[in-house]
């Protein structure tokens, strides 16, 4: 025969009387709860840190592959145009959106692109080459007008 109360008075709990719980009946106790809370928002708080940081590397790698897109545009134009009116491009100014695209007017720019220097020819190991000619561009901030970077190029006479 079953007995009618098979859980022992020890099982019984105390703010709410006539429940029961066997002795495998476990839970968390308020001091593991808030030890885990704690340990979740320690972790949160850490990478809530690191974020800023990770957006910052985001964004000069953004900015990076522009104008690394945007030296190929140039480069390619120049490497197609004729030889000989490479120089009358000396000073020229064009301007590139933040996706590295070429736009017309300066408003809608994140780029100013520059020719800044355009020589008729260059001495390579002590010898005089006319056949190449170094064209520094120089990509700056339309905002805040510093250079971001400067590369030369040699574009070679493509015989046009």
């Amino acid at each position: 025969m079953i007995p009618p109360f098979p859980h022992s008075a020890s099982n019984r709990n105390r703010f709410f009387p006539g429940v029961f719980f066997s002795a495998r009946d476990g839970g968390f106790t308020l001091i593991e709860v808030l030890l885990s809370l704690g340990i979740v928002a320690f972790a949160f708080m850490a990478l809530c840190g690191v974020l800023p940081v990770g957006l910052q590397n985001y964004r000069d790698a953004m900015d990076a592959t522009c104008r690394a897109n945007i030296v190929r545009v140039i480069s390619a134009e120049l490497a197609q145009a004729p030889y000989a009116s490479i120089d009358a491009r000396n000073g020229t100014e064009r301007f590139f959106s933040d996706q590295g695209l070429e736009v017309g007017t300066q408003g809608e720019a994140r780029f100013r692109v520059k020719y800044e220097s355009i020589l008729s020819g260059t001495t390579m190991f002590d010898a005089t080459n006319a056949s190449l000619k170094p064209v520094t561009i120089d990509i700056s901030s339309v905002q805040g007008g510093r250079s971001l970077s400067r590369v030369t190029l040699f574009i070679s006479d493509n015989g046009i």
